[in-house]
């Protein structure tokens, strides 16, 4: 497998009309210095109206609820209809002050027909939209013109109800890394110490599942190309004994420790038998299937480590 490793480029993210189809593979970017500009907001404060009732007319208003990091699900506590503007506006904390810097839409499926642009959510419901990766592009679905994480910072989503524009805010959501990770959310890496090794601490309140074996993939400079290391093995099992196909469960607020890599000798494989050469490596983790992810489809599956050189 081949991930192109281009640096970042500013650019003006173009939102869609309709939710993207979400690929089979992720692209990997290599880390740069370049300065991630916002994108303008989209504009979602005249939806049409529709021939329903709202929090003016007595209702109880809706909420905003994020049950995992990234996660919206817009919430109708009344006892009749409500209108909800498709576009969902994302603001940040800027030293006290919400700005908008962001859209994202009330869809529940990628790569389908748009939703209307005021969604009617009955009495007693709840609409779970497509989650938050996190970046700016693919916010939600995996295809996108351009793509950037969202930098550091506290984002809140808000709900804007038709017609009469009430806000319903949500509960603030936390970037706490460049590269567009939810505290909460587990976080796989290589530790300074030791870069050759995975180390994954979940940070999240339900224990996680990965696969033991991972993914090697080692940097083509010919073609600035991530490529699958033909040969090279690395296992999170410390105990060299997971079969193909094994998990590996780091409980809530635990941690996991790999061993080190090694071009000539990667763990768990006799030395003779990795055909892996010195050069820049870094690791993908997968997310084991069954185990629901902390993010959504696109980027929730995956982790990737931070480059390394091995001799």
């Amino acid at each position: 497998m081949r991930l192109f490793a281009w640096a970042w480029v500013i650019v003006v993210i173009v939102p869609v009309a309709v939710a993207c189809e979400t690929p089979k593979s992720i692209a990997v970017p290599v880390a740069s210095s370049a300065t991630v500009s916002p994108t303008p907001p989209i504009d979602a404060s005249a939806p049409p109206a529709l021939p329903l009732g709202d929090a003016s007319a007595g209702l109880a208003p809706i909420r905003v609820e994020s049950p995992y990091p990234g996660g919206i699900v817009v919430v109708n506590d009344s006892d009749g209809p409500v209108g909800i503007a498709r576009n969902l506006p994302v603001e940040r904390d800027d030293h006290g002050t919400w700005t908008n810097v962001y859209g994202l839409l009330m869809e529940k499926k990628c790569f389908e027909p748009a939703t209307p642009e005021c969604i009617t959510l009955p009495a007693h419901s709840r609409y779970e939209a497509l989650p938050w990766t996190g970046w700016l592009g693919c916010s939600q679905c995996g295809s996108c013109r351009a793509n950037a994480p969202a930098p550091i910072g506290k984002y809140r989503v808000v709900a804007l109800e038709c017609p009469s524009g009430t806000r319903h805010e949500g509960p603030p959501m936390e970037i706490v890394a460049d590269m567009g990770r939810f505290a909460g959310a587990p976080h796989v890496y290589s530790p300074k110490a030791t870069p050759s090794a995975i180390q994954i601490d979940n940070d999240s309140d339900v224990p996680m599942s990965f696969s033991s074996s991972v993914e090697v993939l080692q940097l083509d400079k010919s073609h600035n190309a991530w490529d699958t290391a033909p040969g090279a093995k690395m296992s999170l099992d410390s105990m060299c004994g997971a079969d193909a196909g094994a998990c590996t469960t780091v409980p809530a607020h635990g941690s996991v420790s790999s061993m080190a890599f090694r071009s000539g000798c990667a763990p768990c494989a006799k030395c003779a038998a990795s055909s892996a050469k010195p050069g820049t490596y870094m690791f993908r983790v997968s997310v084991c299937p069954g185990s629901k992810p902390l993010y959504n489809e696109v980027y929730g599956y995956n982790f990737t480590t931070e480059p390394f050189t091995a001799n």
